[in-house]
């Protein structure tokens, strides 16, 4: 405290603590400096720290004392420490990144304000490994004492080059504004001295702030000129950039220095990418392309057959043109005009609907239609992705008519030359008018308007020399292949039009263009528009009149183009090629045929007119008519194959027959190439019947016509035969069905009626019976005449008597006959229609053979009908039923009538019937010699039935009744069965019958004599056959056979048939034996049939000792019982008091001698 200074502890003798507390307290930031000029941040401690323990990527950047994480900016550590010592302050240096990466952000580090630190507890430690004190977002430290700004101008340090991807890229020393750039402070030279490059580059900045800047300089100006210039930038030895001061600025809107140095490009990529096409324009007044692409091009390497011009993204056949050249006064650059080929305009004005309009105005390239200034090809626009026109200048310009060619040999034609493709279906040809002189005026003497015409497609044109050339050397090959594969008369510059024939005649008639000199045109504007539909320009009468560049005189012959024939009028009208002289001609130079070719040997297939019967009209015309006379005419009908149609209507005729207006004999048609009319009359005339006779006889009609006929096109159905006026109602009509008839072609025919007809109208028995019964009408389809022209119709209000009639002669004859075992039906086929009304059965005879002199021996039967039995009209065949009677006597017999062959025959007399014939003609008889034997047959394959039956039970008899005759033989009563009812529950009901005796013949009734054991069996049964009523009878099938071996339907028990006579039996039952047995006290009686038991009355019955005595007898009293059931035999017990009766009378049934009955 006195101002004693202590003593020294000297380093060798240091004293040691007595009491040592380690530092725990941890550093604090107390402040920081920041100077953005050159990037030294200062960060000032509470104590010192240890600077191996600094982590620099814990400091953050904030602009703010809380600022969101977005606004932040963590150091990447990148930097450079000022020393390396422990120290309280710490200086350290930012890296360019970090500097530039705060630099770009402009709202940080800019000001004090902007200016704010965060660190975390791992930024750094004090030497004793305390960690500092974070300092977080929201507690941020602000700089403090001092903050120094960015001063320093961007460095420019190096630039790269890609023309490939037209991208400039610079590289700063430190981050820059990308919206600062300047494009006038920049430059590319050729080399680090020159100054030849514009003083400007554009482009677009792309990305965002930083030190290194990618310019964007696609289609910029400034490159288009560059690649212009191939002494500039084409390599790294020749391309250098200058900016000048102002070209960036820094973030710190600090721009780059004045004249900074030339640099050399670092790095360069040459354009490797192929020019597109972008746009494109047309304009067709001016025959150009306008091509517009996305970098410069070298106009010298357009090639123009790289491009097709088509109407849509698709090419479509006769809608798309590969232009076969073009050329191009364009400087190298982004557009060049290509120049269409005045052919390929043509074509392409040819090939509508195609480049009219924007929308039908499409291009595809292949690839190397151009190149650009580094040669590199152009892109292709393939088929299917064609680019559409942007801009489009349709045609304006009016077509002209530059000159003609006249051709009046043959056909005549004007061939036209235009300046460009014309319209062809715009033509008018009634806008043409040839002259003879070059100022017609009104004079109609010397001009000619044409009223028509046609197009055609040129083969051989007149060039500019006046030379004759293929259409192939006129237009370009491939044009004039489109041109010849197409139809006749396409668009084209060149336009043939063919001069109607009417026009060449009349023109030849007024002597117009008779030579060259003559043969002059004008035309009107309406004559010919242009692919855009302008009216050519006028050729005017007087002032611009053409004369025929090349001109061809008539020296053809007159043709005879086709000739029409009237068989009506008899007129042939001849149609020439041109106008003929007829005056002085002959008809016998024409000759008709009926096909191309004909020959001499083919007489009826040609006629040749002969002048006194034909003649030619005279006059000067393209048509002369020929009068066929009448004579001629009939002539050439004659001839079926010839002037019947078109078909078969050719022309021949000789070359003297006409001349032409020049002399030019005809052209001949001779007989091997005869010519086919264009138009045939036919012959109208409808055919009238005249009359017409028939004969019944014979079957025939005679029809007589007003011309001749044709006897092949006769359809007899449309032929009618009536017996009166149709103002009768009860008139008889018959259509006709058949025929055979005359085949010759007259006025005569004969038709020969079929059978079916002739027997149809004799069944009509009021129809044709004589001439006043006989009428006829027809129709328009029943025959026609040799040109098929059919007859006027006869209807039946005006129907044609008969001229001639001859009636029926003949006898009918039975042709054949059919027999139905079956049916019973008789069927007689006869040779005509007979009157059924008059057949006599009676006069028809059956028999087995076919020589039957004795009728005996061979069964004969003549036929009888049942009542009403007659089953046929007036016909060619009748229908009989045969009685039953006699179905079944011929059934009897095994020969006759089993089979149909060799055992049936029919003959009849001449009074069996007769025809319908007013003459009444009668059948024509049939011996018994000479039977005619059956032609179908139909054997009985019909079951017999049952049809009754009777029981007499007095005689013992059944007696059965068939449907036909039975094979009596045959019959098994085993199979036949009583029932007391028509319906039973079972067959055990019944009682069959035994055996019997039966008659054996056959017959269709068969009698049974009944066995006694059988009816005694059945008297038994006191529920059948007591009374008709409970008498009933079944069959079973094949209990008996008809003659056909047929088995007899069956009559079961559910329906058994109802006796028909029932007579009971009335024989009174006699006592044939009785026995007596005393031991047994038994009686025995024995009848002749079955007795009722109950009906026994004992005291009726007497025993006595004799025969004839009744002295030693005992009459029976009632019984101790009897048998129960009925039968032939009776039991009886006897009583007691009976017993001992008898055995009291001495002289009684001692003996069997002894014992007797009486009753």
């Amino acid at each position: 405290m006195s101002g004693n200074w202590n003593l020294a502890v000297l380093p060798d003798n240091a004293t040691q603590v007595r009491n040592y507390t380690e530092d725990t307290v941890a550093p604090r930031l107390e402040s920081f400096r920041l100077d953005m000029d050159n990037g030294r941040l200062v960060l000032s401690l509470s104590e010192t720290v240890a600077h191996a323990s600094v982590n620099i990527t814990e400091l953050t950047l904030q602009p703010s004392v809380n600022a969101s994480a977005a606004m932040t900016y963590q150091l990447n550590g990148i930097g450079v420490a000022e020393n390396n010592s422990d120290s309280d302050v710490l200086v350290y240096f930012l890296g360019r990144e970090d500097l530039n990466a705060i630099k770009y952000r402009d709202y940080l580090a800019q000001e004090v304000a902007t200016t704010w630190l965060t660190l975390t507890s791992q930024a750094l430690t004090d030497t004793n490994g305390n960690p500092i004190i974070a300092v977080d977002n929201g507690n941020a430290t602000q700089v403090f004492p001092t903050f120094t700004p960015d001063t320093s101008a961007p460095v420019l340090e190096a630039w790269d080059l890609n023309l490939t991807s037209d991208i400039m890229t610079l590289s700063f020393d430190e981050t820059v504004r990308l919206n600062s750039y300047a494009p006038s402070e920049f430059q590319w030279l050729s080399a680090e001295t020159s100054a030849d490059g514009e003083r400007e580059i554009t482009g677009r900045p792309e990305g965002d702030n930083s030190n290194i800047v990618r310019i964007n300089i696609h289609r910029s100006p400034t490159l288009v000129s560059l690649k212009k210039d191939r002494g500039r930038c084409t390599n790294d030895s020749n391309c250098f950039l200058s900016m000048r001061r102002g070209g960036f600025m820094d973030m710190a809107r600090k721009p780059n220095d004045a004249d900074s140095a030339v640099l050399t490009v670092q790095n360069f990529t040459e354009d490797g990418v192929s020019p597109r096409l972008e746009t494109f324009a047309v304009d067709i007044n001016a025959s150009t392309i306008t091509l517009n692409f996305d970098e410069p091009v070298d106009s010298a390497t357009l090639n123009a057959t790289h491009f097709t011009v088509q109407n849509g993204p698709v090419q479509v056949p006769g809608a798309y043109l590969t232009l076969t050249g073009g050329s191009t006064w364009s400087e190298n650059g982004l557009r060049i005009v290509l120049d269409v080929t005045q052919d390929d305009l043509n074509e392409i004005k040819r090939l509508q609907p195609l480049f009219t309009h924007r929308n039908n105005s499409y291009l595809t390239v292949q690839i190397g239609g151009v190149l650009d200034m580094n040669y590199n090809p152009l892109v292709r626009i393939p088929d299917g992705q064609g680019k559409m026109a942007a801009a489009f200048v349709e045609d304006t310009i009016r077509p002209r008519l530059e000159a003609f060619d006249l051709d009046m040999d043959g056909s005549p034609y004007m061939t036209l030359y235009f300046n460009e493709t014309v319209f062809i279906y715009s033509v008018d040809f009634t806008c043409f008018t040839l002259q003879a002189v070059d100022s017609a005026g009104d004079n109609a003497s010397l001009s000619y308007n044409l009223t028509g015409g046609s197009l055609t497609m040129p083969d051989r044109v007149l060039n500019s020399s006046g030379v004759l050339i293929h259409m192939d050397e006129y237009l370009p090959s491939k044009v004039y292949k489109a041109y010849s594969d197409a139809p006749a008369g396409m668009n084209s510059t060149v336009v043939i039009v063919n001069i109607t024939l009417d026009d060449a005649n009349e023109i030849k008639r007024l002597m117009i263009a008779s030579s060259r000199d003559k043969a002059r045109l004008t035309v009107r504007s309406c004559a010919m528009r242009d692919m855009s539909g302008h009216a050519m320009l006028p050729v005017e009468d007087g002032i611009g009149t053409l004369t025929a560049r090349l001109y061809t005189d008539d020296t053809t012959q007159p043709d005879l183009q086709y000739f029409s024939l009237n068989m009506n009028t008899g007129v042939a009208s001849l149609s020439f090629s041109e106008t003929v002289n007829s005056y002085g001609r002959l008809a016998s130079a024409i000759t008709l045929q009926s096909s191309t070719n004909v020959t001499g040997d083919e007489e009826l297939r040609y006629y040749a007119l002969r002048d006194g019967s034909s003649r030619v009209e005279r006059n000067y015309s393209t048509v002369v008519d020929v009068q066929i006379g009448v004579d001629d005419l009939n002539r050439i009908k004659q001839r079926l194959d010839l002037a019947t149609s078109i078909n078969n209507t050719y022309i021949s005729i000789t070359d003297t027959a006409f001349v032409d207006m020049r002399d030019n004999l005809l052209t001949p048609l001779a007989t091997f190439e005869g010519q086919k009319a264009t138009n045939f009359t036919e012959d109208s005339t409808a055919p009238n019947l005249v009359s017409f006779s028939i004969d019944m006889d014979q079957g025939s009609l005679s029809l007589v016509f007003d011309e001749t006929v044709s006897a092949k096109s006769i359809v007899v159905t449309e032929l009618y035969l009536q017996d009166l006026w149709y103002l009768f109602s009860w008139r008889t009509v018959y259509n006709l069905r058949a025929d055979n008839h005359s085949r010759n072609e007259s006025t005569h025919v004969t038709l020969y009626l079929s059978e079916a007809d002739q027997n149809e109208i004799k069944r009509l028995d009021t129809l044709a019976v004589d001439a006043q019964s006989t009428f006829l009408s027809l129709t328009r389809d029943f025959i026609t005449d040799v040109n098929k022209n059919k007859i006027n119709a006869i209807v039946n209000t005006s129907a044609v008597a008969a001229s001639a009639y001859t009636a029926d002669m003949t006898d009918p004859q039975l042709i054949n006959f059919h027999l139905d075992m079956n049916t019973h039906l008789l069927t007689l086929y006869f040779s005509e229609t007979v009157l059924a009304s008059s057949l006599r059965v009676n006069e028809i005879t059956l028999q087995s053979l076919e020589d039957c002199q004795i009728p005996a021996d061979c069964n004969a039967r003549a036929v009888t009908a049942q009542a009403n039995q007659l089953l046929s009209p007036d016909g060619t065949v009748l229908r009989v039923r045969i009685a039953e009677e006699d179905i079944n006597y011929i059934k009897q017999f095994p020969d006759f009538a089993r089979n149909g062959s060799g055992d049936t025959f029919v003959v009849l007399t001449s009074l069996a019937l007769t025809d319908m014939s007013s003459e009444r003609n009668s059948i024509v008889a049939i011996n018994v010699s000479q039977a005619l034997e059956v032609q179908s047959f139909t054997p009985d394959t019909t079951d017999p039935t049952l049809v009754s039956f009777s029981l007499d039970l007095t005689a013992e008899l059944l007696s059965l009744t068939f449907s036909e005759t039975v094979n009596a033989t045959s019959l098994d009563l085993t199979e036949l069965r009583l029932q007391g009812a028509r319906a039973i529950p079972s067959q055990s009901s019944s009682l069959a019958l035994s055996l019997g005796n039966s008659t054996e013949d056959f017959r269709a009734v068969v009698t049974v004599t009944l066995d006694t054991t059988f009816l005694n069996a059945l008297k038994q049964r006191l529920d059948i056959a007591t009374r008709k009523s409970n008498t009933y009878l079944t069959v079973a099938q094949g209990a008996i056979l008809d003659m056909f071996d047929n088995d007899v339907v069956q009559v079961g028990f559910t329906n058994a048939l109802l006796v028909d006579v029932f007579t009971a039996d009335s024989v009174r039952p006699t006592l044939d034996d009785f026995d007596l047995d005393l031991d047994t006290a038994t009686l025995t009686l024995v009848f002749s049939e079955t007795v009722s038991s109950p009906s026994l009355r004992l005291d009726q019955i007497t025993l006595q000792g004799e025969e004839t005595s009744a002295d030693d007898a005992v009459t029976l009293t009632s019984p101790v019982s009897v048998s129960a059931s009925n039968s032939t035999e009776l039991r009886i017990v006897l009583s007691q008091r009976d017993v001992n009766a008898i055995k009291r009378v001495p002289g009684l049934a001692r003996l069997d001698q002894d014992v007797f009955m009486s009753l």
